[in-house]
Parts: C-alpha cells; sequence; structure tokens
C-alpha cells in the first residue's frame, strides 16, 4: 500500500498505466487520514473533557501547517519536530518579550 501510494505521487499516469488503481487507492489514504484526523480530536475532548470554539478556529490550523512547513514536508519526523520547535519558539517569544 505504501509503495503504491509513493508511485501515485511520483508519477500517477504511471501508476495507472501500471495497472494500479489512483483514485481508489487515494480514497483509501484520505479516508485512513481523516479517520487518524477524528480519532485524535475525539482522544483530545475526553483528555480534556471541554471543546472550546477556539480549538477550531483557522489559528489552529496554521500553526499545524507551520509546523510541518518547519520540520520539513514529506518527511514522517517532520511533524513532530517542527511541532516541538514551534512550541518551544512560543513559549520562548512568549516568556521573553510578554
Amino acid at each position: 500500500f505504501g509503495r503504491t501510494l509513493h508511485a501515485i505521487r511520483q508519477n500517477p499516469a504511471r501508476a495507472a498505466a501500471l495497472g494500479g488503481a489512483v483514485y481508489f487507492y487515494k480514497l483509501a489514504a484520505f479516508t485512513a487520514s481523516g479517520m487518524i484526523a477524528a480519532l485524535s480530536g475525539a482522544l483530545k475532548v475526553q483528555h480534556i473533557n471541554f471543546i472550546s470554539p477556539n480549538l477550531v478556529s483557522w489559528f489552529v490550523s496554521g500553526d499545524v501547517l507551520i509546523a510541518v512547513v518547519i520540520g520539513g514536508i514529506g518527511t514522517l519526523v517532520g511533524g513532530p519536530l517542527g511541532a516541538t520547535l514551534l512550541v518551544m519558539l512560543k513559549e520562548f517569544l512568549s516568556s521573553t518579550f510578554g
């Protein structure tokens, strides 16, 4: 599954020509991604016992996007590394200037 997704990312037309069901693999990948995101959101609500409208603002999505860009797009460690650096940077700047 992973190698097929990698082939689709590299060249979807070639993957389709080799017999890969590009649409269904993409659909499965997006479905799995959505399920993981929904599970993490549900676990967060269970952990803090409260959901605030501030958690679904575009600032939160922007933080995630910035963390991925800082850590490196296309790597598995990029997201967690970028999130760690972003949180450390926020804490440092708020303690220094706030």
